[in-house]
């Protein structure tokens, strides 16, 4: 739906009509990687992208609209990393927490949007969980389609749990060889062969 004048108050440099939703997404993985979801507002955004305070409400009805936005996004950018035909478990892993390691906040906030959610979100959340399970399907060589999917779940649910120790300093209670590598603890999971040592490479 082509945007009212009233939705332009003084435009930066590279904004055009029509791309404003677009640009609140963009403007808003920047704001949540600088300051995290608390600080995430609608009118923040429109005063950064150089719009009236009211206009964002025209795409994001409230906040949490917005945050699902932002969620759906990261996890397209996530299942395009696990496309590729050459990747399996271990490699697919090594990419899921890469991208949790590099945009921790908003890997948080994909972790942690629960509850009903928006057909976007819900959209973009099965795409990731469809290239998982392609990622599964390739490293056991096919199979039952129900056992892939219990598998990516479960792989999903492992790397998950990971990143959240290792974000809040559970890790750091451990030995170094007694923290699962990412790409093992996928390996493991899927071909049902213990981890190999912290350092180790997975068969």
């Amino acid at each position: 739906m082509p945007n009212s004048l009233h939705d332009n108050a003084k435009p930066k440099s590279g904004y055009h009509h029509g791309d404003l939703r677009a640009e609140l997404i963009r403007e808003g993985i920047r704001q949540l990687e600088r300051g995290g979801i608390a600080d995430l507002s609608l009118r923040q955004l429109a005063k950064s992208v150089g719009v009236t305070g009211s206009a964002p409400y025209r795409h994001f009805p409230d906040r949490r609209a917005l945050l699902e936005a932002i969620a759906a996004e990261g996890y397209r950018r996530v299942a395009a990393t696990l496309a590729p035909s050459g990747v399996r478990a271990a490699e697919g892993a090594r990419r899921m927490v890469l991208f949790a390691d590099e945009h921790p906040a908003w890997w948080e906030l994909m972790a942690g949007c629960g509850g009903a959610i928006g057909p976007d979100l819900e959209e973009a959340r099965g795409t990731f969980l469809a290239e998982l399970v392609g990622v599964v399907e390739r490293s056991i060589g096919g199979g039952a389609p129900e056992e892939a999917i219990r598998l990516a779940v479960a792989v999903w649910s492992a790397l998950l749990g990971l990143v959240q120790l290792r974000a809040g300093g559970g890790v750091a209670l451990l030995d170094a060889t007694m923290v699962p590598e990412p790409a093992a603890l996928a390996e493991s999971i899927v071909t049902g062969r213990p981890m190999p040592p912290a350092g180790g490479r997975p068969r």
